[in-house]
Formats: structure tokens, C-alpha cells, sequence
């Protein structure tokens, strides 16, 4: 909220606002009235919104990639554009800053929370980089509040304010998970919360907490914190905005693909990788001693999150059903896992043991892979038809009905190159390489961008092509604005109705370079992720900021230089034009129908007189009837006479003067002489309603008077 006004940011993105609109802090444009209906707010480039501030009397949105929007009150320059107005009436994008995690607004200023740090708005329209790190350290030495003060530690509860709940992310084998943002570091983590009946459930779920302990590795989602609320249990977790599930629903769709038909080199290394990595996994859980068993391995279950460390994206989560291996198990959980994923000795109530995930594995690989047993023939014309092969005959073994017959992941990694494609292969067609990848860097889900970009190693081939781009990214920027220079002459000296401008082309161009520097910010925060210390992400980011602003700068000019004044002298020719005078010629009554007005204006004096005395009461109704009637003829012609004047307001400056000398003379004549007649029409009808009015009461001494 802030000080009249309130956002409201629904769980797809959509944002709401409602509340005072006189500086623009609604965003619903230059409507001062009040807005009592919460009204939904539109963005540009179909941005997704995912967090909402509120500062005083000016409002903020950052969107899903990084970005923000700010509308509202911009006298003291808060808002971060580089506009002289003193209102913002819709949501506008800061073009000069990207990649912002979090915004503080206060009355030391608004403040953006990026990966290089902290950003400071200043009075002159800039945003400059402060010496903080994050909102710990502003708090501390712009605010005075002690690093003393905030006890991290006691921190614990979701529902204290200690944590904003974003989002559901999920579901899991005891609780939900939320998408939380700490208030104090703000990083955004998981949270699960567990509803408990009794100590013994209790102990029950808090296996759960004992297993993430134990399991300190980046082949599984990272343990943060947990506590006790009453019968709740919470678990603080690292975040993942992706689940295998996710990814496999988007992955025909990506690639283009029906299920039916087989994939291509790039989808199938891209699930190589995927399945490698899950591998991986259950084979770190497997060699634990004592060994762990998940249990509940699913798409659902696996999640998605980059580690730069180890180059990997799969993590495995939910060990709410997990147990040690000491021994083997039998079932004592109904519903321990899904049905759809067990091995069929966990679903019997058989006894099982390790075998039972390498079963849930080896279904996840048919479901990611979308394997037909002993269907291959989709594949034979592909260059990987042996690979594809032999993977069938892996998922076959591990998917067995006899647990001791399945092959364990280990097995399955040993011979990962006699089902796998080597990177080398993908990146062998450099022209074919480049299109696959720019196609996936335009969708959506950023994923399979990065895992193909990641996997192939392919971070400095990009980073080289982004350099070489921006340059001509900047060159092209120059030409642009030669063009827009020439363009704002020829709007000065040209017939804006006769000749042909080039404004269709150079905003064509503008949205060309505005998609090449997106795209570019996209490699950005891709590259900033590999942790490729050859990379100088620093320096490219620079260079795009410093593209963005450009482009930002051309785009103004081309706004208020070209675009702006054209229309207005467009829209006056076109006024002015012969055509669009004899248009309102027509519109409106001549001079000589105004000399009509005239003489029916003295028709209605003398029908006006003509109602006189009236001494008995039905004459007496029959006359204010009359009056009545001759006083709604008078209003009806009024709309006759405010023509009158609406035309003499349109044409006084593009007609020839003696036409306008002679119509303004009549129309001030017309104008007066009807005034008085509403006058009169309306004192003569109050009288004759009072006078009827005493006489229907049996006042008479009142008439008589």
C-alpha cells in the first residue's frame, strides 16, 4: 500500500491497483478521480509481473526477467526515467537498469536490489551504483539499524513477516511448498509447510528434515532452516523454479515435436543430459553409507536449478518418504510413492531395496525419452539410431519386474557414451548450432537454452558473438538516428499530406534493435551463470547497458522530435484542408439558417405572449400545459443555438474573416435574443405553476392577493 492507493499482484501476474489516481499512482491514465474498483493494469512486451511496491504516492512492478516498471509521482525524479514530466499515468520501463531483484522505497529513496548489488536513484534521472551489497547492509548505515539489532538466527517463522509469500510452488509427499522471499537477505528460498496431528507424526515428518541434513550435496535441493509452529512444521530449502515435470511439458512444444515422432539431435542430447544428471543423483544417494532410498522418485520430485560449480541442473527433492538402507525395507507407508513410478515390489508390500528407485528411474527415462518398447522405427533414418537403441535396451533392464535383474545407475553412467551423443557432434554444424540456439533463447522456458549452451561449453563461442554483435548493434543505433535527424528536417520543411515519410521503416528498425538488445540482455544473464571465468560478463553487460541506453535515447528522439510534431501538423493541414472545411461548412447551419433561428426565436416570443390571463381553473391548467409545452420547444431549440456557436469555435481560424465577421454578428444577436426567451419562458412557467398551485389548495385569499 501506500499513502492512498494499494497493489494487488495475482498468482499469474496480473496486477490490480485501486485508490487515489491524482499524481498517476494507479497507472490508468491521467484520471484524477478516485478508483474504487481495483482495475488491472496493462504492460508493455507482455511482461509477467512477479512483485509489486508501493512508495508514497508512485508504484513499482519487477517483471520476471529483471525488469522494471514505475508510474505514479515523478517530481522528485524517483522513477528512474529520464523525462522532465512531473507525472507518470502508466506503467513506463526503466530502460537504464536490468536484472533487479528487489526494490526498497523508503524515504531515503528507492533503492534496487541487483547481482552486482545495490542502485540508487538519483534527482538528475540517474541510477547509480551504491557501496551495499545487499539491503542488510543499506539498512545498517543509511537507516541505523545494527547488524546488533537484526538477530538472523530468530528468523524462523513464515507467518511473523520474516518471509513474503510469493507463490504456491508445489505440492509434496506431506505438505505444500511456497516460493518465499526473506525480508532480510532478500534471496528467495522454498518453504514447505507440514501439518502434524501428534508427536508421533511429528517424529514422522521430521525424517524428513533429519534426511536434507544428512544430504549436503549438489545433486539435492539445499537444507537451510526448519521450525515448529504449533502442529506445523516448516522447512526452508533452497528454491528451484523448475520441476522435470515442467520441463517435460514444455519440451514437445520447444522443439516442435509431436509424440509420435522422433526427436532430433539437439532434444535428444538435451535429455541425455537430463537423464545423466538423474543418474547421478540416485547413484550419490545409493553409495551413501548407510545408502539412501528416495522412495518417491518423480518428474515432480526432481527438480531444476543450474549449479555453475559442477555444471549441472538436476537435483532431486521431497525425501519425505526417503530411508536409509541398512537393511531391506518393507512398505510401511501407503501411498509412499506414485503409483505410476513404483516398482512393482513397492506397490505389493513386497520387501525392496535400492533396486526400487533404479525401477522409478528407468520409468522417468521412458516418460522423458517417450519411449514405445520395441517401437524404433521412428529413429532408423537419424544419426543416432544406435544410441537410441541401446538406451531402449537400458530402460528395458532397469524397468524389470525382478528387482535383481535391473542395472543399477552406476552400471548405466559406465556406458553412458554407448547411448549418449557427444557434444562435439552438436556443435559440429556451426550455422546449424547458432539456429538452434537462438531459437531456444527466444522461448519462454530459458532451460533448454542454457542446458544445450552449458552442456556443449559453447559459453565462450556466444560471449565472442555477443561482442561482435554489439558493435554492430551500435553502428546500426548511429545509422538510426542519421536517419531520424533527416527524418525531423523533412517533418519541419515537407507538406505533411503530400509526401511520403520514412517513419514505418525507422520504427521497424527501432523494434529490430530493441529485440537484438532483450536478446543480448538474455546472454547476459545466461552467461552470468556459467561462471566461466574466461568470460568478462562484466564488460558485455556494460556494453548492453550502454545499448539500452542508446537505444532508449533514439527512441525519445524519434518520439518528440518526429513522430509528435508530424501528427500535429498533419492533423492541422488536414484541418485547414479545402475538404475538411466544406466537411464542417456542412456540419453546421449557414448564415442564412442562422437568420431562420433568429426569426423562430421571435415566432416563440409572441406564441409566449399569446398565453394570457387565466381566471378559472380548468383555463388555468389549460395555460401552464401550454407554458409547459412552449418551454420544452425553447430548450429543444437550444441545441439548434449551441451548434450555432460550436461552429463559430471550429472555424474561426481557417475560414475567410468576413464569413466568420457576419456569422459572429448574427450568433451574438441569436445568442441574446434567446436568452431572454429561456428567462421569460421560465419565470412565466414558475408563475403560473404557483398560481395554479394556491388555487388546487382553496388558498383564494392568497390568489386574491
Amino acid at each position: 500500500c501506500g499513502t492512498n492507493h494499494t497493489l494487488a499482484l495475482t498468482s499469474d501476474g496480473r496486477v490490480y491497483a485501486w485508490g487515489d489516481n491524482n499524481l498517476g499512482q494507479i497507472g490508468c491514465g491521467d484520471n484524477n478521480d478516485s478508483i474504487c474498483t481495483p482495475f488491472k493494469l496493462q504492460f508493455s512486451n507482455n511482461s509477467i509481473i512477479e512483485s509489486i511496491y508501493c512508495c508514497y504516492d508512485s508504484s513499482f512492478a519487477i517483471t520476471s526477467d529483471g525488469q522494471v516498471f514505475s508510474w505514479g509521482d515523478n517530481r522528485g525524479h524517483e522513477l528512474g526515467h529520464n523525462i522532465t514530466d512531473k507525472r507518470v499515468f502508466k506503467p513506463r520501463l526503466i530502460e537504464t537498469i536490468v536484472d533487479v531483484k528487489s526494490i526498497c522505497c523508503s524515504v531515503y529513496g528507492i533503492y534496487f536490489l541487483t547481482s552486482k548489488g545495490i542502485h540508487k536513484i538519483t534527482e538528475r534521472h540517474e541510477i547509480i551504483e551504491t557501496n551495499y551489497q545487499n539491503f542488510a547492509d543499506l539498512y545498517a548505515n543509511e537507516c541505523q539499524i545494527t547488524y546488533k539489532t537484526i538477530n538472523v538466527n530468530e528468523m524462523n517463522s513464515i507467518s511473523d513477516n520474516q518471509f513474503t509469500e510469493l507463490s504456491t510452488a508445489g505440492s509434496g509427499a506431506y505438505g505444500t511448498v511456497f516460493k518465499v522471499r526473506h525480508t532480510l537477505d532478500d534471496n528467495i528460498y522454498a518453504v514447505k509447510k507440514v501439518q502434524f496431528e501428534d508427536n508421533m507424526e511429528e517424529k514422522e515428518m521430521m525424517r524428513e528434515v533429519e534426511n536434507l541434513r544428512k544430504l549436503d550435496s549438489d545433486f539435492v535441493v539445499k537444507y537451510k532452516n526448519s521450525w515448529t509452529e504449533g502442529k506445523q512444521l516448516y522447512i526452508q530449502m533452497e528454491y528451484c523454479s523448475q520441476t522435470l515435470a515442467s520441463v517435460l511439458r514444455d519440451k514437445q512444444l520447444v522443439f516442435g515435436r509431436q509424440s509420435a515422432e522422433a526427436m532430433n539431435l539437439y532434444e535428444y542430447f538435451i535429455c541425455c543430459e537430463i537423464f545423466r544428471e538423474l543418474l547421478q543423483c540416485v547413484r550419490y544417494l545409493h553409495e551413501l553409507n548407510p545408502p539412501f532410498i528416495h522412495r518417491d522418485l518423480k518428474p515432480d520430485n526432481i527438480l531444476i536449478s543450474y549449479t555453475s560449480g559442477n555444471n549441472t541442473f538436476v537435483k532431486l527433492g521431497d525425501f519425505g518418504s526417503a530411508t536409509v538402507n541398512s537393511r531391506t525395507f518393507k512398505s510401511q507407508t501407503q501411498g509412499a510413492a506414485t503409483f505410476k513410478y513404483m516398482a512393482p515390489e513397492a506397490y505389493s508390500h513386497n520387501k525392496y531395496g535400492l533396486k526400487s528407485d533404479i525401477y522409478s528411474v528407468g520409468a522417468i527415462g521412458m516418460k522423458l525419452f517417450d519411449v514405445n518398447t520395441g517401437d524404433c522405427q521412428r529413429y532408423k533414418s537419424t544419426t543416432f539410431c544406435e544410441q537410441f537403441n541401446n538406451l531402449q535396451h537400458f530402460l528395458t533392464s532397469m524397468t524389470e519386474s525382478i528387482a535383481d535383474k535391473r542395472s543399477t545407475s552406476g552400471q548405466v553412467l559406465d556406458d553412458y557414451s554407448q547411448w549418449s551423443v557427444d557434444k562435439h557432434v552438436i556443435t559440429e554444424s556451426k550455422q546449424e548450432f547458432n539456429e538452434i540456439l537462438n531459437k531456444l533463447k527466444s522461448n519462454e522456458n530459458t532451460f533448454f537454452y542454457e542446458c544445450l549452451l552449458f552442456k556443449t561449453e559453447s559459453t565462450d563461442r556466444v560471449a565472442k558473438s555477443l561482442a561482435e554483435e554489439t558493435q554492430r548493434c551500435d553502428s546500426a543505433l548511429d545509422a538510426i538516428r542519421k536517419l531520424v535527424a533527416a527524418e525531423e528536417d523533412r517533418v519541419k520543411r515537407r507538406n505533411p499530406l503530400t509526401t511520403n515519410f520514412n517513419t514505418d521503416d525507422i520504427g521497424a528498425e527501432l523494434t529490430r534493435v530493441d529485440h537484438l538488445v532483450s536478446a543480448f540482455q538474455t546472454d547476459v544473464q545466461t552467461l552470468s551463470k556459467s561462471g566461466n571465468s574466461e568470460v568478462n560478463v562484466g564488460e558485455l553487460d556494460d556494453r548492453v547497458q550502454h545499448l539500452r541506453q542508446r537505444l532508449a535515447s533514439v527512441k525519445d528522439q524519434f518520439g518528440t522530435q518526429v513522430l509528435v510534431p508530424l501528427v500535429a501538423k498533419r492533423t492541422e493541414a488536414q484541418r485547414r484542408s479545402p475538404g475538411a472545411q466544406q466537411t464542417l461548412m456542412d456540419k453546421y447551419p449557414t448564415i442564412d439558417q442562422l437568420r431562420e433561428c433568429i426569426r423562430q426565436v421571435a415566432e416563440m416570443e409572441d406564441r409566449l405572449s399569446e398565453l394570457g390571463q387565466a381566471y378559472d381553473l380548468p383555463a388555468l391548467i389549460i395555460k401552464a400545459d401550454k407554458c409547459r409545452a412552449q418551454k420544452q420547444a425553447i430548450d429543444e431549440f437550444g441545441r439548434t443555438v449551441e451548434r450555432c456557436g460550436q461552429k463559430l469555435y471550429e472555424l474561426t481560424d481557417i475560414v475567410d474573416k468576413e464569413y466568420v465577421n457576419a456569422f459572429s454578428y448574427f450568433l451574438n444577436i441569436l445568442n441574446a435574443r434567446y436568452g431572454a426567451l429561456v428567462e421569460w419562458a421560465a419565470r412565466k412557467l414558475k408563475y403560473t405553476d404557483e398560481f395554479l398551485a394556491t388555487i388546487q389548495t382553496g388558498n383564494y385569499y392568497s390568489c386574491w392577493l
